[in-house]
């Protein structure tokens, strides 16, 4: 429930309402997207299946899923990293073609690996390594992603710091198995991007919080065994993205999608909301 006086929404986020969004996000190929008329696709299906799974939900029609997955073009980590987590959740073995296109992974600075979502291709890399056990140059990887740690604490090209990418960086130092411990600064830049009204920004002393920043904050925090200062707030502001037919935006306003209603339910779970 809402913590008491604040605000009060007339919808407030409940298990029954979000499972009927994401339920209802289903297409009759198996697969699906964020809302009716749109086409299938691995992204949207890997956040419905892991929202049901951290809801406890039980999964319809999943051998149809299953088949759309196994029929569904893998050709890069991110498409793997979708379609190999969904089968998983799925109790299946991801597709054959993983093995080789984690071993053409490849680490370049100016690579499109390192683009505008910074390293969440990395990220992306080492959950799959770790999650199926395979091998990587664990020690190169982690001299990378140093390599842009920021005087702040934080990670990001060009000295420029931001959550996301910080979240994205130590998560994978973490999945790699090394002692994050060692970046007790990076406590302080999360911290910092921490808004007392709830949520958190992208940057120190951004106004606005949206779901991504919200979700990659409460996770950093969470691999250092840390939660959020202002546990209430968050969840207040979590719930503003909340919509009628029970999915979440990125902000207050907006439409919702199954990636924001992932992350709203994962910062909810860990803030004891359910």
């Amino acid at each position: 429930m809402l913590p008491p006086g604040r605000r009060t929404f007339k919808m407030q986020p409940s298990k029954k309402t979000i499972e009927h969004y994401v339920k209802h996000c289903m297409n009759p190929d198996g697969g699906y997207a964020f809302t009716r008329g749109v086409d299938s696709n691995a992204q949207d299906t890997y956040f419905a299946l892991a929202t049901m799974e951290l809801l406890g939900t039980e999964i319809s029609e999943k051998e149809k899923t299953k088949a759309w997955l196994r029929a569904y073009p893998v050709n890069d980590i991110r498409s793997l990293y979708y379609v190999a987590l969904s089968l998983s959740m799925l109790d299946e073995e991801p597709p054959e073609c993983m093995e080789g296109l984690l071993a053409a992974f490849r680490l370049n600075q100016d690579s499109p690996y390192i683009g505008l979502s910074e390293f969440e291709s990395l990220f992306m890399y080492t959950s799959l390594a770790k999650r199926f056990g395979i091998h990587t140059e664990a020690e190169g990887i982690q001299q990378f992603l140093l390599k842009f740690r920021n005087k702040d604490g934080g990670f990001g090209k060009d000295g420029k710091s931001n959550l996301v990418a910080t979240y994205h960086a130590v998560s994978a130092i973490d999945n790699l198995g090394f002692d994050v411990d060692a970046l007790g600064t990076t406590i302080e830049f999360a911290r910092a991007c921490e808004n007392p009204q709830g949520g958190f920004g992208t940057v120190p002393n951004a106004h606005i919080s949206y779901l991504e920043s919200t979700y990659a904050g409460i996770e950093l925090l969470w691999i250092f065994g840390l939660k959020p200062r202002h546990p209430r707030e968050c969840i207040m502001k979590i719930a503003e993205a909340f919509r009628f037919n029970g999915g979440f935006a990125r902000t207050g306003i907006g439409i919702p999608t199954l990636e924001n209603t992932f992350y709203a339910v994962s910062c909810l779970t860990k803030l004891n909301y359910f």
